[in-house]
């Protein structure tokens, strides 16, 4: 495989990621490194990189894949210029959490670092970039750079200025005004999408996946790595490293008066959940989701406002002034000196099912693992020494032609490497390992005997495993299951052979 140069350089090969050889030894080089600061200059503009961020540096696509193996199952792919969060390096492999499921990526096709930072700056237009504006009351967004450029005062929401800003209420015939909140603490998606589980474990299932910004009602903050939480009703647990705390305010008083779809109300102050409305002469609240704020419609220059703490997406930056995205779909342009930046993570999606059926695979195994058969007197020590030290391998990988019980062997070479600890010198290809000790009877079998199943295609036999007794075998199945362990009869036994005695 072609060796990549550090910088921005990207991969020439999209198929080498996707069948990359498995290095069974680790190499001590590491791929991670770390920025001077994490803080680009793009144009006028300051933008912000996390920390803990990595991106893809390939021209087709990196896997994702559940295990450090490029055996294991690809859950999810990054395209040139992706991100996830890097938790940690070793070797040709890097450990990422994307959206709250861990899976690894090779090392070799990542930017981190100062690399990530240099490439960044010059492909602003592959990230996704949010920003909120600086001031304290609305700012601006011009039709026009040249109209951004000649003015960028902002509404003052003091009633100080003539051009004030006009409130809608929406969405419903009726909606409710207030006259008194309180703040309370919030726990708030702080990724793209969040895995909200049963328990607090990744292997947990889950019962919602929750896009960024959304609060949830916290209920204990008992656990180390774990909060746990309520949303819509549902309750379970998130991991305390995706989220943030945020004083959130609610209404606790009565309704000062009911507003139509559409009624026009003079705003004092926005903030991200909640309007200060001037009702009555006095200063009322009402929910920012019922309402609709713009700007006065003789302001032609004007294509929308930006709110305080209300994000928006930078599609691009030209020296002072920013081309943004509102919440709403429209776009204008901003000086850059009013608005504050960072990359954003990407909700890279997941293969929901492959990790579901990967979950469940190393829970059998687990179960498997933990088998073991007890010597009840009728079967000899070493064969239940034998079958034991088999199943110590269940979980591990397949792999034709190897000879590594912990990094992948076949069905012969399972067969070979198990009984060789115990003295035998058996073939090393399944229909010779049948010539090797006496045939017996499917009635006669005992633990620690030989199982063969004929192939059709070959003409002869192509697979062995050992009987564990209770009509259970353990082997080296295939490159999908692994050394596992299955019915005697998953397959139609061909021959027994007896080599221990």
């Amino acid at each position: 495989m072609k060796r990549v140069k550090k910088g921005v350089a990207a991969v020439t090969c999209a198929a080498c990621i996707a069948s990359t050889v498995f290095v069974g030894n680790f190499i001590e080089q590491r791929f991670i490194s770390n920025a001077d600061n994490m803080e680009i200059k793009v144009g006028d503009l300051t933008v912000s990189v996390p920390e803990k961020m990595l991106a893809a540096n390939v021209n087709s696509f990196l896997n994702i894949r559940y295990q450090p193996s490029s055996s294991s199952t690809i859950i999810g792919k990054l395209k040139p210029g992706d991100t996830v969060t890097c938790l940690s390096s070793k070797g040709e492999w890097t450990k990422v959490d994307v959206n709250g499921q861990i899976g690894y990526v090779y090392s070799k096709y990542i930017l981190t670092g100062n690399n990530l930072k240099k490439y960044i700056k010059n492909n602003l237009n592959k990230f996704s970039v949010e920003a909120v504006q600086t001031e304290e009351s609305f700012s601006k967004v011009y039709k026009t750079k040249k109209s951004a450029r000649a003015d960028a005062a902002t509404y003052n929401m003091d009633g100080k200025v003539k051009k004030t800003a006009t409130l809608y209420a929406t969405k419903s015939s009726a909606k409710t005004i207030k006259n008194e909140y309180e703040t309370v603490e919030k726990a708030v998606v702080d990724v793209p999408a969040l895995r909200l589980r049963k328990k607090a474990s990744t292997k947990s299932p889950i019962k919602a996946v929750l896009k960024k910004g959304t609060y949830l009602t916290i209920l204990s903050k008992e656990k180390k790595e774990w909060i746990k939480v309520k949303y819509n009703g549902t309750v379970g647990y998130m991991s305390k490293d995706y989220i943030k705390m945020a004083q959130v305010k609610q209404n606790k008083s009565n309704i000062v008066k009911t507003v139509k779809k559409d009624t026009k109300l003079n705003v004092a102050q926005v903030e991200k959940n909640w309007i200060e409305v001037s009702c009555d002469g006095e200063k009322n609240y009402m929910k920012r989701e019922y309402c609709k704020v713009s700007a006065q419609s003789e302001d032609k220059k004007v294509t929308g406002l930006l709110e305080n703490n209300v994000a928006c997406q930078i599609k691009n930056v030209q020296d002072d002034v920013a081309l943004v995205t509102l919440k709403d779909g429209s776009q204008g342009y901003m000086k850059c000196e009013n608005l504050k930046a960072q990359i954003s993570i990407d909700g890279v999606k997941i293969n929901e099912a492959a990790v579901s059926a990967e979950q469940k695979k190393l829970e059998n195994n687990q179960e498997n693992t933990n088998i073991q058969i007890k010597n009840d007197g009728k079967v000899s020590k070493k064969r239940t020494e034998i079958v034991n030290c088999a199943l110590q391998y269940v979980g591990n990988p397949y792999v034709w032609g190897g000879n590594s019980l912990t990094k992948g062997t076949d069905c012969s070479g399972f067969v070979n490497l198990i009984y060789k600890k115990y003295g035998y010198n058996l073939a090393r290809c399944s229909w010779l390992q049948a010539q090797n000790g006496k045939e017996i009877s499917f009635s006669e079998l005992q633990p620690g005997d030989l199982l063969f199943y004929y192939d059709k295609d070959l003409g002869r036999i192509g697979h062995v495993a050992i009987y564990m007794g209770d009509n259970k075998i353990v082997h080296a199945k295939s490159s999908k299951s692994g050394i596992t362990t299955s019915a005697w009869n998953y397959r139609t036994p061909y021959k027994a052979v007896n080599v221990i005695d």
